[in-house]
């Protein structure tokens, strides 16, 4: 398993919209090249050393990463550029234009300012409005950042099936199964403090205390799906992403 060293702000890690991303760099599990590009192989031992069991790394990988393409680890992304169509290297031929990961942060998308920082405005009007006064953020309340994303985010792309009803559940999921806290009195439940969101999102920083978990498995995934999209939705999203998937292969 690839080690997780200290926290080491990265020259470009603010291009890394993808907060697991940005900290994985950060932290050097995950070392790109000079351009920001990374290979397939490389993405599945940064879901390694965030605990997740090999068949959950491998998948949750090409699902986000590579959508609608077979496992192949010598795949390549630029991280750097996640939310365009420049996120693949030039000859490099894929089933769809973007990868379903570019939706994973709003919050990481750069700002306003000339400096291109990430977009801490919209983190803290998220904070005022869904952040439970006892600090306590679980993925129910977290999961409304995906309603949120839809109607006040204008740069997230629509009407790819691969997008925003597929990927930010699915990254939002993988977020709190690899840094959520385990609160006994939540019955298991995992949540986030503010300090922890503050970390991840506009640090790239993995938060305070961290600890790996053992072998995270498929099904924890997929269970904290539903609470966000509700399961009738849930199944509705996966059989357009099947349908799409299908019809790009």
């Amino acid at each position: 398993m690839q080690e997780v060293g200290e926290y080491k702000k990265h020259p470009n890690s603010d291009k890394i919209i993808c907060p697991a991303l940005a900290a994985a760099v950060n932290h050097g599990i995950l070392v790109p090249d000079e351009d920001g590009v990374v290979t397939g192989a490389q993405l599945e031992n940064v879901l390694k050393a965030y605990g997740f069991a090999s068949d959950v790394a491998e998948n949750g990988t090409y699902k986000a990463a590579f959508p609608g393409m077979k496992r192949d680890p010598s795949l390549r992304i630029n991280i750097y550029k996640l939310n365009s169509k420049k996120a693949y290297p030039d000859g490099q031929k894929l089933s769809v234009g973007y990868p379903a990961h570019h939706t994973s942060s709003g919050f990481r998308n750069p700002g306003n300012d000339s400096e291109g920082n990430p977009d801490s405005k919209t983190f803290e009007t998220f904070i005022d409005e869904y952040m439970p006064k006892d600090g306590i953020m679980t993925l129910p309340a977290f999961g409304k950042f995906v309603l949120y994303c839809r109607t006040d985010l204008d740069r997230i792309q629509r009407g790819n099936p691969n997008s925003l009803d597929g990927a930010m559940p699915i990254a939002v999921s993988l977020l709190f199964n690899a840094f959520g806290r385990v609160d006994k009195a939540l019955k298991g439940d995992l949540y986030f403090t503010e300090s922890d969101l503050r970390s991840l999102y506009l640090e790239g920083k993995i938060p305070e205390d961290w600890k790996a978990k053992n072998q995270i498995p498929k099904t924890s995934v997929l269970i904290k799906i539903t609470p966000m999209l509700g399961l009738k939705k849930f199944f509705r999203v996966a059989f357009k992403r099947y349908n799409y998937t299908q019809g790009n292969n």
